[in-house]
This record gives structure tokens, sequence and C-alpha cells, in this order.
């Protein structure tokens, strides 16, 4: 059973890295396509004669820009510990006196033993995936945010540049 566990909350941190492994390329390849340049909107509004309405489209795409670096920070972000923590696989190393001499104990109590280390880390382990869960899903909502106001931003803007001026 305790092996099962510890399959199981690895599959699940390999999931976890899986999808930290695909929103961090989308995340970096919009803000390096340059689509937060608000110089486009600058060079293109006389398409829209309201000059509220260009400077509603910079508010929203900054408010993009700053939720995409939000999404960012909070994927990559590292908490900073006193001391080191060690892994979860550590709670799987036998005690010294099992390491030195194997043939000392019993059957029954080696597997005890395995059984119980195995178990706590499976348990460290799954509270370490919870928590990364967690954070990865706080990145993923960021990121929704982010895209968004960034879809509002080209939609107010498409309207009101294609919208007939009232004084026409």
């Amino acid at each position: 059973h305790a092996v099962r566990c510890w399959d199981a909350e690895v599959e699940n941190a390999r999931r976890h890295a899986a999808r930290l492994n695909l929103l961090l390329p989308a995340i970096l390849a919009v803000l390096g396509f340059g689509a937060f340049n608000l110089g486009w909107v600058g060079n293109h509004s006389s398409d829209v004669e309201s000059v509220w309405v260009v400077w509603i489209v910079k508010v929203l795409l900054l408010g993009s820009l700053l939720l995409f670096m939000r999404a960012l920070w909070i994927l990559l972000a590292v908490r900073q510990r006193r001391r080191a923590r060690p892994t979860a696989s550590h709670a799987l190393r036998l005690s010294k006196d099992a390491e030195s001499d194997p043939a000392g104990s019993d059957q029954r109590t080696a597997r005890r033993t395995a059984f119980e280390r195995t178990y706590t880390a499976a348990l460290e382990l799954r509270r370490r995936n919870a928590a990364e869960g967690v954070r990865i899903d706080r990145g993923q909502q960021a990121l929704l945010v982010a895209i968004l106001h960034a879809l509002l931003a080209v939609a107010c803007y498409t309207l009101c540049a294609i919208t007939p001026s009232r004084s026409a």
C-alpha cells in the first residue's frame, strides 16, 4: 500500500511539472512577443476618435501586462527558508543501525520499518504536491484574468474603431 501511495504521488509531481512546463513558455512567449507595446495604440489612434477609448485600452493592456507578470511571479517564485528542507524521499532513508547491520533486525521489523518510512515519505510528497497544485492553480487564474484583460482591450479598441462616429 505504501509503495502504491508513493508511486501515485510521484506521478502527481510529474503532472504538476508538465503543467508548469506548458504554462511558463506560454507566458514568456506573450511577454516576449511584444503584445504590450503600447506604441501601436498611439499610432492607430486616428482610427478611434475618443481619447478616452485610447486611454481605456492602454489601462486594460497595462493591467493585463501586470497580471501576466504576476502569473510568472507566482509560478517561478521560490520561498527562501532559513534552513534547507530535505526532499520527501529523505524520509525513505533507513536508520544508521539498519544501514550498518541489515541482518541484525528480524524480517517483520524490517517490513514494518520499510512500510512506515515509505508511507511517511508518501504523505510528505502528498503535502508538497498539494501546495504545488495550489500554486499552479493560482498562476493559471492570474493568467486567465490577464488574457481576459487583453481580450477586453482588443474588443474595446476594435468596436470603437469600426463604429461610425455620431458627428458623421
